[in-house]
């Protein structure tokens, strides 16, 4: 992926979106996914990306002291993190978020698009491929 950034967004190729898509199987991913939102919202997109990094590798391992951790790290309060991670505002542009990947086929994440198709196998030449077949 640092490959794909540097030859085709840091030029401005290409405009990279994100999108929330959690995977339904319990009440964690939606609550990864709003409370990241949260972050991004009171301390920037940085702190966004680091804790969507991180929470992402340690999928297989959320519980409220978990998140607890990730958020302090980007300095947003401890004690606000359960009711950050539950706000309706979030809640309603990740279940929106979600409801647009099912209509365009997504199945599951990450999944990348170029020129609204989905990229299969999305390995750099294949990215590399679709970006350069794109324009």
């Amino acid at each position: 992926m640092p490959t794909i950034v540097r030859n085709h967004l840091e030029p401005g190729t290409v405009r990279y979106e994100f999108h929330d898509f959690p995977i339904p199987v319990s009440d964690w991913p939606y609550r990864v996914a709003t409370l990241a939102q949260a972050v991004q919202d009171e301390r920037g997109d940085n702190a966004f990306w680091t804790f969507e990094t991180r929470a992402f590798e340690r999928q297989s391992a959320y519980d409220w002291e978990a998140l607890e951790s990730l958020a302090t790290e980007q300095d947003v309060q401890r004690d606000r993190v359960r009711s950050l991670a539950t706000a309706k505002q979030y809640k309603r542009v990740t279940e929106a978020d979600r409801q647009n990947g099912v209509d365009r086929g997504v199945t599951a994440k990450p999944t990348m698009f170029v020129n609204g198709e989905i990229v299969e196998q999305w390995t750099y030449d294949n990215l590399a491929r679709a970006i350069d077949d794109a324009r």
